[in-house]
């Protein structure tokens, strides 16, 4: 970042599901701001965002937000009313079974059958990126990361 200034700041949400009892289901949704761009990690919240979240964070460039076949923590349609809320220029998905590198025994899914459903999907390869405010696209895209395997790549 090369001494940029960055400012983060977290919200207070709320799990999603039944998950989380033990700690009062709560969540921080997290945003960092640097170089002129806003990232957003929603962590395990729910689709319902904090109150006047939406209005405090004036743009999300990235967001990234859990989603998994298994409706695990969101469903396909919580998942873009997030996305709507926050009108991202990048959506990234977290929190789903990567082949090889998740426990086995998780209940999480895949994103394959989400992926397979939204346009401007990317691949992205090495499993890191650079991002400058003038890389942002026009039109909203959905980053993968190479990591979520061949047995979730859409179609």
């Amino acid at each position: 970042m090369g001494g940029e200034d960055f400012r983060i700041r977290g919200f207070t949400g709320k799990h999603a599901r039944h998950f989380g009892k033990e700690f009062g289901q709560r969540n921080v949704i997290f945003t960092v701001q640097t170089a002129g761009l806003t990232f957003c990690h929603t962590g395990d919240n729910r689709a319902e965002l904090p109150e006047g979240m939406p209005d405090v964070v004036e743009k999300v460039d990235v967001l990234m937000v859990p989603f998994d076949e298994a409706n695990h923590l969101l469903t396909h349609r919580e998942v873009d009313d997030v996305v709507r809320a926050l009108d991202p220029s990048i959506v990234i998905p977290t929190h789903y079974r990567v082949p090889g590198l998740t426990d086995p025994s998780t209940p999480l899914g895949g994103i394959g059958s989400w992926l397979a459903v939204q346009p401007n999907v990317l691949c992205m390869r090495p499993p890191h990126v650079e991002l400058s405010l003038s890389d942002l696209p026009a039109e909203r895209e959905v980053w993968a990361f190479e990591g979520f395997s061949e047995a979730n790549r859409p179609g």
